[in-house]
């Protein structure tokens, strides 16, 4: 029979478990239906972006329904015979004759896109007044005419010239040339914007509430007599940006701030400007790992960010 006084008395202090430690606690999420479970290193993050996102933000066709969180309004329908139906109202009627006739190149898409536009708040049907699209195309035509650079500096560009060492033919009795010692050329008109600025106005947007800030690990379990799986998807669960996010955590515990981790992905390849004639330009694409490939992928996302323009070097006789 033991009581209190023959446990031993416990003279050391423990001084209270700090927030930033509790923070760095592993937390492993429940299974959802398809059994995938996220285990997070460093405790549970601010917010989980897949939470507020569907595939409709994931991928783009006309055959998909809307999801649960956000349903379409209820159309209220005219029993009485009408020369629009079945159409709901003389708009929608209009609407669709203008999709289905003319042009079959028009997709889905493209018509929500156009109803977009006409409900915009900002939308007044008398800007449309002698309206011509041969004249307002034409506009863009000549937007830069007075412009002497379409990369603007207000919008972060940069102007500089890169010096490169010329390669020359070595010659019979002659000493290697040296790559110090070679002639230089220089190279004018390279424009680039600051990486750090990019990074910045990039979080400051709407669209980086879709950004994973917290790397996690991801495992799938068929069942509970099978074994657990690890799954690799994206970039943001893979080991080397987890060991990065936690070795960031650990260098400023004083601080207050939520500290993430921004992996930037280069790309750069040569782009034709023209299908006729030999007008190109080298640039240079920036795109977040922080975001979901399936984001990445879609065209209207426009994920990449453009950070440099490399000029094409022309030989000379």
């Amino acid at each position: 029979m033991s009581s209190d006084e023959d446990e031993p008395e416990d003279t050391e202090t423990h001084p209270p478990m700090s927030p930033a430690s509790i923070a760095l606690a592993s937390v492993t999420t429940k299974p959802n239906d398809f059994g995938v479970s996220c285990e997070y290193p460093t405790g549970i993050p601010s917010f989980t972006p897949d939470e507020f996102s569907g595939m409709d933000s994931l991928c783009i066709s006309p055959t998909f329904t809307q999801s649960e969180s956000s349903p379409s309004p209820p159309i209220k329908t005219n029993p009485c015979p009408n020369f629009f139906a079945p159409y709901p109202n003389v708009s929608t009627f209009r609407l669709m004759h203008w999709y289905q006739a003319i042009s079959s190149n028009k997709s889905l898409g493209e018509l929500n896109r156009l109803v977009d536009v006409l409900r915009a708040p900002d939308f007044d049907l008398h800007h449309l007044e002698n309206f011509s699209a041969v004249r307002e195309a034409g506009r863009l035509d000549f937007h830069h005419e007075d412009v002497p650079s379409i990369f603007s500096a207000a919008d972060g560009w940069i102007e500089t010239s890169v010096s490169i060492p010329v390669p020359i033919e070595r010659r019979v009795n002659t000493p290697r040339m040296t790559e110090a010692t070679a002639p230089r050329f220089e190279v004018q008109g390279l424009f680039y914007r600051r990486i750090t600025e990019v990074v910045r106005a990039a979080l400051k947007e709407t669209d980086a509430l879709q950004y994973h800030l917290a790397p996690f690990r991801e495992f799938w379990q068929a069942s509970p007599d099978d074994p657990v799986e690890r799954l690799y998807s994206e970039l943001y669960t893979s080991d080397v940006l987890i060991e990065t996010h936690e070795s960031v955590q650990n260098s400023a515990p004083n601080c207050k701030l939520e500290k993430v981790v921004i992996p930037l992905m280069l790309w750069s390849d040569s782009t034709q400007l023209a299908s006729f004639g030999t007008a190109s330009l080298w640039p240079i694409y920036l795109f977040f790992g922080n975001l979901s490939k399936y984001v990445r992928a879609k065209p209207s996302s426009f994920s990449a960010h453009h950070i440099a323009y490399i000029p094409k070097v022309s030989s000379t006789p």
